[in-house]
């Protein structure tokens, strides 16, 4: 297994396959590190989602529009030029 130093994300292929490295208890300066070693752009999932919400919704029901928050994630990656996205806050 690769340390935290030389962790390299190379660009996934093709692109509709994501590749997903799942992380925990990683801090700030951890998540910067690789996000700088890899040229990535680091995207917060959790703020685009309240972005997202109307002020009429209430509550966040997610396992009822998985469609729709696959193609916004699908979309985020797409409307990016980085080759590498980290996508954090994804729980």
């Amino acid at each position: 297994m690769q340390t935290i130093n030389n962790l390299q994300l190379p660009p996934a292929q093709p692109s509709d396959r994501p590749h997903i490295l799942l992380i925990e208890n990683f801090d700030e300066a951890h998540l910067e590190h690789i996000s700088f070693y890899n040229n990535a752009k680091r995207i917060n999932y959790r703020q685009n989602l309240l972005n997202r919400l109307r002020p009429a919704d209430k509550f966040l029901l997610l396992h009822l529009h998985l469609d729709r928050e696959l193609n916004v994630i699908s979309s985020i990656c797409a409307d990016n030029n980085s080759e590498v996205i980290i996508l954090e806050k994804l729980d």
